[in-house]
């Protein structure tokens, strides 16, 4: 099967998520959800999209963006994932051992550990209003469903208390839908 093309559409609305690797809920952590938010914040100051919606769940992140240049995704989530590997790494390695058997690999007698499932996890172009607005509210109201919060606004990594009170300090307001039907 050949390699994967890395779309790098400018101007279209992308839904990105990635997963821990083994599905380990390293996340639930509150200081390894707070690497993978510092990390997607970074991203988006060093490669310039425009970021929408995110949610950091207790394995895997969901995000919505837009390229404003030409930048291969799989960039993105190798400054992602790398930064915030290295960090959450550092922080089990001195805070929580046990859980670090949950994502070792041993090979050759020789012992690592693995942060993020390999790959470019799941991409999607979303090209109309309905789907821009399901995937919002898909990412808004995972901690609802999962049952950690009443109301999205109330999970602490997530952009819908930013998304639903206007504050666009940190994410960016979508633009005029009616462009992308």
């Amino acid at each position: 099967m050949g390699k994967r093309k890395d779309y790098q559409e400018i101007g279209v609305v992308r839904e990105i998520t990635f997963s821990t690797y083994r599905k380990a809920n390293l996340l639930k952590d509150r200081e390894c959800a707070k690497y993978v938010e510092q990390s997607l914040f970074e991203a988006k100051r060093s490669y310039g999209f425009q970021l929408f919606s995110y949610v950091v769940m207790s394995n895997h992140v969901h995000f919505l963006l837009i390229l404003n240049e030409p930048t291969p995704i799989c960039s993105i989530l190798s400054s992602i994932k790398g930064s915030s590997g290295k960090q959450i790494l550092r922080y089990l390695r001195l805070t929580n051992p046990s859980l670090l058997s949950e994502i070792a690999i041993v090979k050759d007698e020789k012992v690592s550990h693995r942060i993020w499932l390999p790959g470019g996890g799941y991409d999607r172009s979303l090209r109309d209003d309905q789907s821009i607005e399901n995937a919002i509210n898909y990412i808004h109201n995972n901690p609802v469903k999962a049952g950690l919060v009443n109301m999205a606004e109330e999970y602490e990594f997530s952009s819908a208390k930013e998304f639903f009170e206007g504050d666009f300090s940190r994410i960016d307001p979508m633009p005029n839908l009616s462009r992308f039907g």
